[in-house]
């Protein structure tokens, strides 16, 4: 299994599970955020999740419920199958030129399509 990393500000879902860590189980609320066809705004303040509760919706996509997801609520109430997760951090794109913006951003884009097929 690949070493997931911390994510921009937070931790990973998979690293907390691992480490023991306590964890306050938002998996019921996420699932009503993830249903097909609907559009979600996370706003919040700095340092309040959004990067571990985003990453904790790509490993349920990314991973399936097993074994990680044990204990929640989630776990005996979700039927997706798992799907290639697209994962952006726009922190190291450049913000001086959309030219480099745009090329950074594509070049993400293609190596990690290399990495789902």
């Amino acid at each position: 299994m690949s070493k997931i990393r911390e994510t921009a500000l937070g931790q990973s879902f998979i690293n907390i599970i691992e480490a023991n860590q306590i964890y306050v189980d938002k998996t019921k609320q996420i699932s009503s955020l993830v249903r097909p066809n609907r559009r979600v705004f996370l706003s919040r303040p700095r340092r309040f999740g959004k990067s571990t509760i985003l990453d904790t919706i790509a490993t349920l996509f990314e991973k399936g419920v097993e074994p990680y997801f044990k204990d929640t609520w989630i776990y005996d109430n979700w039927n997706e199958k798992t799907y290639p997760v697209l994962r952006l951090n726009f922190l190291n794109f450049s913000v001086s030129s959309i030219e480099q913006f745009e090329f950074d951003f594509v070049d993400r884009i293609n190596y990690s399509s290399r990495n789902f097929f």
